[in-house]
């Protein structure tokens, strides 16, 4: 699957999306959604656009990178409504930006297609391209290391090999199948603690 930065975002986003990278697999596990890092291309600090925007008011970096920040928890976007509108506004005061720069801030970073909005079933929401791009890059990583897990989980048709044909068929202890959550933890950083 080739993965791209896009250049524009339309209302198909979602569903594009939710098909090539699914929420749940067939056997009924949710995979992880969120995203735990930013990234900031390069290039956003070469874009005129941009630049001039942080150049007039600094706070425009700090209102952008904390949209990204929330579009964290949801791996690619932030819900739009009136109460996310409220708590980020609310948020940005933290850093130092008044609700209603903030506000204005947003507009801006809208109207010049910093950050998109879309719609999906009649709810607004906000993304970003460089959000998106990174978020199906993670989802890919993940989806390779589930690929892998699950080869190596896999037993052997070697008969001198009984060890992992052992291995894969003892039971999932009691405290394991009591707090099952359901969500693939198979992303693997690693770090020796998982």
């Amino acid at each position: 699957m080739k993965i791209e930065h896009r250049k524009m975002i339309d209302d198909g986003i979602m569903e594009e999306l939710q098909k090539k990278h699914p929420v749940k697999s067939e056997k009924g596990v949710c995979y992880a959604q969120d995203m735990d890092y930013i990234t900031l291309e390069v290039e956003a600090f070469n874009n005129s656009t941009f630049r001039k925007l942080v150049k007039a008011n600094n706070k425009v970096l700090v209102v952008y990178m904390y949209l990204r920040e929330r579009m964290c928890h949801n791996g690619w976007y932030v819900l739009w409504d009136n109460d996310t509108k409220e708590d980020i506004l609310e948020r940005l005061t933290l850093w130092g930006v008044s609700e209603n720069d903030s506000s204005s801030i947003i507009t801006t970073l809208l109207d010049n297609k910093i950050i998109h909005n879309f719609q999906h079933d009649g709810i607004e929401y906000l993304t970003d391209v460089q959000q998106i791009y990174n978020w199906e890059m993670l989802q890919a990583k993940r989806a390779r290391d589930r690929n892998s897990k699950n080869k190596q989980n896999k037993p052997t048709t070697d008969t001198n090999s009984t060890n992992s044909t052992q291995q894969s068929s003892i039971p999932q202890s009691n405290i394991e199948q009591h707090y099952n959550t359901g969500f693939d933890d198979s992303y693997y950083d690693g770090l020796p603690f998982n």
